[in-house]
Protein backbone atom coordinates (compact mmCIF):
# COMPACT_ATOMS: atom_id res chain seq x y z
CA UNK A 1 0.00 0.00 0.00
CA UNK A 2 2.78 2.72 -1.16
CA UNK A 3 5.75 4.29 0.34
CA UNK A 4 6.26 3.88 4.43
CA UNK A 5 6.60 7.61 4.43
CA UNK A 6 3.79 8.64 4.00
CA UNK A 7 1.19 10.45 6.65
CA UNK A 8 -0.24 9.18 9.95
CA UNK A 9 -2.72 11.65 11.11
CA UNK A 10 -1.30 14.65 8.86
CA UNK A 11 2.61 13.94 10.00
CA UNK A 12 5.36 12.00 8.78
CA UNK A 13 7.58 10.67 10.86
CA UNK A 14 10.20 8.77 9.18
CA UNK A 15 11.46 6.97 11.97
CA UNK A 16 12.64 3.37 10.57
CA UNK A 17 15.80 4.11 9.32
CA UNK A 18 16.72 5.22 13.09
CA UNK A 19 15.35 1.78 14.47
CA UNK A 20 17.53 -1.84 14.54
CA UNK A 21 15.03 -3.55 16.95
CA UNK A 22 11.34 -3.07 17.95
CA UNK A 23 10.82 -5.31 21.19
CA UNK A 24 6.95 -5.24 22.07
CA UNK A 25 6.22 -6.30 25.52
CA UNK A 26 2.63 -7.58 25.95
CA UNK A 27 1.62 -5.67 23.46
CA UNK A 28 -1.62 -6.82 21.84
CA UNK A 29 -0.99 -6.38 17.91
CA UNK A 30 -4.51 -7.69 16.76
CA UNK A 31 -7.80 -7.44 18.70
CA UNK A 32 -11.23 -7.15 17.94
CA UNK A 33 -11.90 -4.05 20.48
CA UNK A 34 -14.76 -6.08 21.58
CA UNK A 35 -13.92 -4.00 25.20
CA UNK A 36 -17.47 -4.85 27.61
CA UNK A 37 -18.09 -1.31 28.36
CA UNK A 38 -17.01 0.56 24.32
CA UNK A 39 -14.27 2.02 23.41
CA UNK A 40 -13.39 5.78 22.11
CA UNK A 41 -13.83 6.15 18.47
CA UNK A 42 -10.72 7.83 17.20
CA UNK A 43 -10.67 9.80 14.31
CA UNK A 44 -7.66 8.67 12.25
CA UNK A 45 -6.65 10.07 9.00
CA UNK A 46 -3.55 9.21 6.62
CA UNK A 47 -2.73 8.93 3.54
CA UNK A 48 -2.48 5.11 3.63
CA UNK A 49 -6.50 5.04 3.84
CA UNK A 50 -6.91 7.22 1.18
CA UNK A 51 -4.66 5.53 -1.20
CA UNK A 52 -6.65 2.00 -0.90
CA UNK A 53 -10.16 3.86 -0.50
CA UNK A 54 -13.12 2.68 0.94
CA UNK A 55 -13.52 -0.68 -0.93
CA UNK A 56 -10.56 -1.64 0.76
CA UNK A 57 -11.53 -4.69 3.92
CA UNK A 58 -11.12 -2.90 6.74
CA UNK A 59 -11.02 0.76 5.73
CA UNK A 60 -14.00 1.79 8.16
CA UNK A 61 -12.61 -0.05 11.27
CA UNK A 62 -9.44 1.66 10.44
CA UNK A 63 -10.37 5.56 10.28
CA UNK A 64 -11.96 4.77 13.73
CA UNK A 65 -8.59 2.67 15.70
CA UNK A 66 -5.03 2.41 15.51
CA UNK A 67 -4.75 -0.80 15.59
CA UNK A 68 -6.92 -1.35 12.96
CA UNK A 69 -5.17 1.18 10.62
CA UNK A 70 -1.76 -0.32 11.64
CA UNK A 71 -2.60 -3.69 10.60
CA UNK A 72 -4.39 -2.68 7.09
CA UNK A 73 -1.27 -0.31 6.91
CA UNK A 74 1.83 -1.69 7.62
CA UNK A 75 0.71 -5.20 8.39
CA UNK A 76 2.92 -7.69 10.50
CA UNK A 77 6.52 -7.16 10.10
CA UNK A 78 6.78 -4.35 7.72
CA UNK A 79 10.15 -2.51 7.80
CA UNK A 80 12.66 -5.29 6.50
CA UNK A 81 15.26 -3.95 8.24
CA UNK A 82 13.82 -3.06 11.53
CA UNK A 83 14.05 -6.96 14.13
CA UNK A 84 11.04 -7.56 15.55
CA UNK A 85 10.47 -9.07 18.69
CA UNK A 86 7.15 -10.09 20.84
CA UNK A 87 7.66 -10.84 24.40
CA UNK A 88 4.20 -12.11 26.14
CA UNK A 89 3.97 -13.61 29.54
CA UNK A 90 2.59 -16.70 29.86
CA UNK A 91 1.05 -16.18 33.66
CA UNK A 92 -2.77 -16.02 34.04
CA UNK A 93 -5.26 -18.61 31.96
CA UNK A 94 -8.43 -16.61 31.84
CA UNK A 95 -11.75 -18.25 33.31
CA UNK A 96 -15.28 -17.48 33.37
CA UNK A 97 -16.75 -16.17 36.51
CA UNK A 98 -17.89 -18.48 38.87
CA UNK A 99 -17.61 -19.41 42.64
CA UNK A 100 -13.53 -20.10 43.58
CA UNK A 101 -12.36 -18.37 40.26
CA UNK A 102 -9.77 -15.94 41.35
CA UNK A 103 -10.40 -12.33 40.63
CA UNK A 104 -7.26 -12.02 38.53
CA UNK A 105 -8.37 -15.25 36.76
CA UNK A 106 -11.50 -13.68 36.02
CA UNK A 107 -10.05 -10.43 34.71
CA UNK A 108 -7.79 -11.68 32.55
CA UNK A 109 -11.13 -13.80 31.00
CA UNK A 110 -12.49 -10.31 30.06
CA UNK A 111 -9.24 -8.84 28.40
CA UNK A 112 -8.36 -11.52 26.65
CA UNK A 113 -12.01 -12.08 25.20
CA UNK A 114 -12.16 -8.44 24.01
CA UNK A 115 -8.72 -8.97 22.03
CA UNK A 116 -8.84 -12.66 20.77
CA UNK A 117 -12.42 -13.87 21.12
CA UNK A 118 -11.79 -16.38 23.86
CA UNK A 119 -10.75 -15.61 27.08
CA UNK A 120 -10.01 -19.62 28.22
CA UNK A 121 -6.57 -18.84 26.84
CA UNK A 122 -3.38 -18.34 28.31
CA UNK A 123 -1.48 -14.76 28.72
CA UNK A 124 0.14 -12.13 31.13
CA UNK A 125 -3.21 -11.37 32.43
CA UNK A 126 -4.02 -8.46 29.99
CA UNK A 127 -3.10 -9.79 26.78
CA UNK A 128 -3.44 -12.72 25.57
CA UNK A 129 -0.66 -14.74 24.04
CA UNK A 130 -2.51 -14.86 20.15
CA UNK A 131 -2.94 -11.19 20.17
CA UNK A 132 0.55 -10.41 21.37
CA UNK A 133 2.78 -12.47 19.04
CA UNK A 134 3.03 -10.48 15.65
CA UNK A 135 3.25 -12.62 12.69
CA UNK A 136 6.66 -12.72 11.12
CA UNK A 137 8.59 -11.23 14.08
CA UNK A 138 10.67 -13.14 16.87
CA UNK A 139 8.70 -14.70 19.54
CA UNK A 140 9.60 -14.65 23.38
CA UNK A 141 7.05 -16.54 26.03
CA UNK A 142 8.05 -15.82 29.34
CA UNK A 143 6.36 -18.46 32.02
CA UNK A 144 5.05 -16.77 35.07
CA UNK A 145 5.79 -13.23 33.71
CA UNK A 146 2.72 -10.59 34.22
CA UNK A 147 1.73 -7.56 32.58
CA UNK A 148 1.16 -4.83 35.53
CA UNK A 149 4.62 -3.26 36.68
CA UNK A 150 3.20 -3.30 39.93
CA UNK A 151 3.68 -6.88 40.25
CA UNK A 152 7.20 -8.43 40.96
CA UNK A 153 6.94 -10.34 37.84
CA UNK A 154 6.56 -8.42 35.26
CA UNK A 155 8.49 -7.79 32.03
CA UNK A 156 11.19 -5.29 33.84
CA UNK A 157 11.69 -7.82 36.75
CA UNK A 158 14.43 -10.42 37.27
CA UNK A 159 14.54 -12.60 35.64
CA UNK A 160 12.33 -11.69 32.77
CA UNK A 161 14.67 -8.71 31.58
CA UNK A 162 17.71 -10.59 31.18
CA UNK A 163 15.11 -12.77 28.64
CA UNK A 164 14.60 -10.28 26.13
CA UNK A 165 17.22 -7.22 26.68
CA UNK A 166 19.30 -9.45 24.61
CA UNK A 167 17.85 -8.09 21.69
CA UNK A 168 18.60 -4.37 22.64
CA UNK A 169 22.15 -4.72 21.28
Amino acid sequence: MGSPSLSYNGRRYHGAPLVSSLICLGTPHYSLEDYPFGRVKETIRGERLEEGGEDTPGYERAKGSSLWYTNLCYPGVHHQDVRYVSVCGRAIKGKQWRPGVKIEEFVAHSAYKANCGNGDVWGDGVTDLKSSLLEGSEHVVLPGCMHSPSSSSWYGSEPFFDAWAEFLL
